[in-house]
């Protein structure tokens, strides 16, 4: 425990997820401005517009970091402008200033634990998922009959799909699944197959063609 409250590194990373708070606040109500003066956008803008703001919180909370742990903690020297601001009302005769100040460093680098924790278990979930969605693209799979083959082709182009776009019968899934981004994948049940009109398949098709992504 005692390794946790002095790592630096930790206390850095409490800082910058603190920070972070407000850093993605302040941007979720600029994106809230901008949507309500230009009620007129599409939906293509307003997508655009809240990808650019969701990779300025991650580069603000990055470059929050990185000062935090290299310009204004141990390994620099100097104090962050938190302290400073601390300090200055210590001497104005706020003493509840310090108290603050020992409580948020004490539970700042247990938090950055937690948080790190949470990433690897997230990370182990996600590596389970991917590693079982290779599985359902390699195993299991058989052909789909050429008439709605030609089917594919032809709605993809339709619809505007510049990506190929691959559909197979799977003995592994229970319900039809869109994997992939650069190289996206249909799979489609054979049970479900079997018991279904073309009609019926070529519907739930279009349904997967509208999946975000392809």
């Amino acid at each position: 425990m005692h390794l946790l409250t002095q790592s630096a590194l930790l206390k850095a990373l409490g800082w910058s997820l603190f920070n972070s708070l407000w850093q993605i606040a302040l941007l979720w109500l600029l994106y809230k401005i901008f949507i309500s003066v230009f009620r007129t956008a599409s939906a293509h803008t307003r997508h655009g517009l809240a990808f650019l703001f969701l990779t300025t919180g991650v580069l603000w909370t990055t470059t929050t970091f990185f000062i935090n742990y290299f310009f204004a903690g141990p390994l620099s020297g100097a104090n962050p402008w938190w302290e400073d601001v601390f300090r200055a009302g210590e001497y104005k005769g706020y003493p509840f200033l310090l108290t603050g100040r020992q409580l948020i460093n004490a539970v700042l680098p247990y938090c950055s634990f937690g948080y790190l924790l949470a990433l690897a278990v997230l990370f182990i979930r996600y590596s389970n998922q991917y590693f079982h969605s290779r599985q359902l693209k390699g195993q299991g799979l058989s052909g789909i009959e050429p008439g709605l083959r030609v089917f594919v082709e032809e709605t993809s182009r339709l619809m505007g799909i510049r990506k190929k776009v691959q559909v197979w019968l799977s003995s592994l899934v229970e319900g039809p699944v869109t994997l992939g981004f650069v190289k996206p994948v249909i799979l489609i049940p054979v049970a479900m197959v079997n018991n279904l009109s073309v009609q019926q398949v070529e519907a739930i098709l279009v349904q997967e063609f509208l999946m975000p992504g392809l």
